[in-house]
């Protein structure tokens, strides 16, 4: 059986659209076997949620993209239920 460029091009995209998704409950597994729930992440587990790079992270922050972050002793916090709730909405 053979398929037509433009259906393997739909299940290509489709294909990376599931294999982000599997990142980012691969991401909150791993969240949710520690100890306990943090309620808070830092930036690297929030670029890891978001699937950008600390680079980005660092622009968009400059550029209060995400609201719901603060500082705390120096370093970037960002709750989870918000940070999870922003990504839905992409």
């Amino acid at each position: 059986m053979t398929i037509d460029e433009k259906t393997a091009a739909a299940l290509t995209q489709k294909l990376d659209q599931i294999l982000g998704e599997l990142e980012t409950l691969t991401v909150t597994v791993r969240l949710l076997q520690n100890d306990r729930y943090p309620r808070y992440v830092g930036t690297t587990e929030a670029c890891e949620i978001l699937g950008i790079s600390g680079t980005t992270m660092d622009k968009r922050l400059a550029q209060n993209y995400y609201p719901f972050a603060f500082k705390e002793n120096g370093r970037w916090r960002f709750p989870l239920t918000e940070l999870y709730r922003f990504q839905a909405q992409l």
